[in-house]
């Protein structure tokens, strides 16, 4: 063979292999940029979650889901939430709340397309301090390349139950919150008549499905309608005591009893305070280590009220087992009122 023409082939040869390979190598490297792009877009997401807090006013929900989701999801997926607040990510509760995403896996699935799953980290102010997570969930994503921008196309909850488009009622008088159905209506201190034919205002919740017939007062008829802490109902099988609450109901009705059953379960007690003695606890507990950088950092939680003593007056604090010593009077004015003991041990020795 002339070497001129085996010099030609083997020079085509060496071209294609190294145009394979800066195409190749071009390749995975656009593909990593691409996957650290959605896993940005992702993250930044998630941290956002927490300013979004459903329990506000509509205005606000949706203020607040442009402010925070814009330039993150596309505006078609922004739209379905507007339209449908149960389909929404965001803050359902107080606490705990959602502090971002951990992500588990992304993988592309077409051009500009990836696929990521994750779990939603929800705390609250105690785990925001110490670590951990109250709670999370499972939730999966498509992320789309628009006009050069990732954004998220598609959002999902994986842990979504039947109720997951029920609204959310919340008491803040009783401390207690419960998910109903959306076609249903709730009617809060309900008016009631009693034995003696008078009727009387009470706190009292009744939940009825809107198509439900009405008497000639506007009233539903009581015996297909949810009682939440209704005065003088009576007791029965169906009777349910969820701290000091009463869920009663009163019908035959195998539709509206897979109702109730469901209302009961997604009821639930509101108890700021056991999450605010163990801040308390780890706050002291900080300045008994001398750890004050942590002490200070939860004087930075909004609903603590150990926000009030001063931060650059507790470095100025140590902790002998249950005395403070050396406390600038307003710190230990501040650390008194909020200590968990109030015996001989706690007061100041100089």
């Amino acid at each position: 063979m002339n070497k001129k023409i085996l010099f030609g082939i083997l020079a085509g040869i060496v071209v294609i292999i190294a145009a394979v390979y800066v195409f190749t190598v071009s390749t995975v490297q656009n593909s990593v940029a691409d996957a650290s792009a959605v896993k940005g877009v992702v993250m930044e997401f998630g941290e956002k979650m927490k300013n979004v807090s459903l329990q506000s006013p509509k205005e606000i929900v949706e203020k607040d889901i442009k402010e925070n989701y814009s330039g993150l999801v596309t505006d078609e997926l922004l739209a379905s939430w507007i339209a449908d607040f149960s389909l929404m990510p965001g803050k359902v509760a107080s606490s705990p709340w959602p502090t971002g995403i951990r992500i588990q896996d992304i993988k592309k699935i077409d051009g500009d397309k990836y696929k990521v799953l994750g779990k939603v980290i929800e705390v609250t102010s105690v785990e925001e301090i110490q670590g951990g997570a109250a709670s999370e969930y499972n939730v999966e994503m498509i992320v789309e390349k628009r006009d050069g921008e990732w954004l998220i196309a598609e959002y999902k909850n994986l842990n979504l139950s039947e109720t997951a488009n029920w609204q959310i009622y919340k008491n803040d008088l009783a401390d207690f919150t419960f998910k109903y159905p959306m076609e249903w209506d709730i009617r809060e201190d309900y008016l009631y008549e009693s034995s003696g034919g008078t009727k009387a205002e009470h706190r009292a919740i009744v939940l009825c499905d809107k198509k439900n017939e009405k008497n000639s007062s506007g009233d539903y008829s009581m015996k297909d309608c949810i009682q939440i802490n209704m005065p003088q109902a009576p007791e029965n099988e169906q009777t349910k005591k969820i701290g000091d609450n009463y869920l009663n109901l009163y019908s035959d009705n195998p539709e509206i009893i897979k109702i109730y059953e469901k209302v009961a379960d997604s009821f639930q007690i509101i108890d700021e305070s056991a999450d605010a003695e163990q801040v308390l606890l780890a706050f002291f507990g900080y300045l008994k280590n001398k750890e004050y950088d942590k002490a200070v950092g939860l004087l930075e939680i909004p609903e603590n009220a150990i926000q009030e003593i001063p931060e650059n007056a507790i470095q100025e604090c140590s902790m002998d087992e249950d005395d403070f010593d050396g406390c600038p009077n307003e710190t230990w004015n501040g650390l008194k009122t909020f200590s968990p003991q109030e015996d001989e041990n706690s007061k100041r020795r100089c």
